[in-house]
Formats: C-alpha cells, structure tokens, sequence
C-alpha cells in the first residue's frame, strides 16, 4: 500500500457512547402480569334481584281528601 488511509470513522461506530445504557434497559416485571385474582365478573348478584320489582299494591292509597 501507498501510505495508510485514515479509517479511523470508516472501521466502526465511534464506541465510547455506542453501547446500550442498559443500566435500567431490563423490564420490571414485578407487577407485569395482569392480576387475575378478581378479573372475573362477579356474577353472584348479576341477575335482576325482582324480589320486590313489581309495584307494591298493597300499601298503594289514593289521597282522596287532605284534612286541615
């Protein structure tokens, strides 16, 4: 070769900051699972509760005269 060429740019990236920071990189997967204990539906009192859903006849009066 005829002199040295300088490849100091061409033979690879500049690496004093090239590398991954990867101090905290990693994922904290303390809580990444979905917490399933209660992800269900709570069905227990889902359905319409018509114990009472009709109307109360019974006690049902018509004010017929207000006394003063």
């Amino acid at each position: 070769m005829s002199g040295a060429e300088d490849t100091t740019n061409e033979l690879g990236l500049n690496a004093t900051n090239a590398g991954l920071d990867t101090t905290n990189a990693g994922f904290d997967t303390t809580n990444v699972g979905l917490d399933t204990t209660n992800a269900g539906l709570d069905t227990t009192n889902v359905g319409l509760d018509t114990t009472n859903a009709g109307l109360d006849k019974k006690r049902r009066k018509t004010l017929t005269s207000i006394r003063i």
